[in-house]
């Protein structure tokens, strides 16, 4: 004998804990999958994404890859830029809503964040998540002196009629 090797059954998708916890079985039980329904993420990066296309992530992604300011691409190897936060993030949604059609960026500026924010617009994105801050943008009370202020960009997405959320506390006690 020269190889024993345990039989492994084969495993089912890869499901994350949040999907119990968020209560989404039942809301998938009642068909509300996200068929329909164009999901936008904006992030750092989407470092791995390819490799789960097909499994975890859906076959067929929609991308606009920044490769400098203002420079993109829609080739999704150009978004897996070594961060991976992207790419858990579009999890979490599939998680959520297996059936929503992904669009996903990554923004190096705040001019190309009004860009990417245009774009899924114009591509009927109802739901945009973003996982980025930036610096001092204005005085904090939601307004800004600034014409691509990260403010005013969602203000024109939500103004279009998109959804958009956006994490927050991350930074903690060293925010404000």
């Amino acid at each position: 004998v020269l190889w024993v090797e345990t039989i492994v059954p084969p495993q089912p998708t890869v499901l994350s804990q949040g999907r119990t916890v968020h209560g989404v079985p039942p809301w998938n039980a009642r068909g509300l999958t996200g068929v329909g329904v164009k999901v936008g993420i904006i992030d750092g990066g989407f470092q791995g994404f390819g490799a789960l296309m097909g499994t975890e992530l859906p076959s067929t992604v929609v991308a606009l890859c920044y490769l400098a300011i203002g420079s993109f691409t829609s080739n999704l190897a150009d978004c897996e830029n070594g961060e991976v936060h992207g790419t858990a993030v579009a999890e979490t949604v599939i998680d959520m809503a297996p059936d929503a059609t992904l669009y996903i960026a990554n923004a190096k500026s705040r001019g190309d964040l009004q860009s990417i924010a245009s774009w899924m617009v114009s591509q009927g994105v109802q739901v945009i998540n973003m996982s980025l801050g930036w610096g001092w943008d204005g005085p904090g009370d939601g307004t800004s002196p600034f014409s691509v202020s990260p403010v005013k960009t969602v203000d024109s997405a939500v103004a279009a009629g998109a959804l958009w959320v956006n994490s927050a506390g991350n930074a903690a006690r060293t925010s404000w």
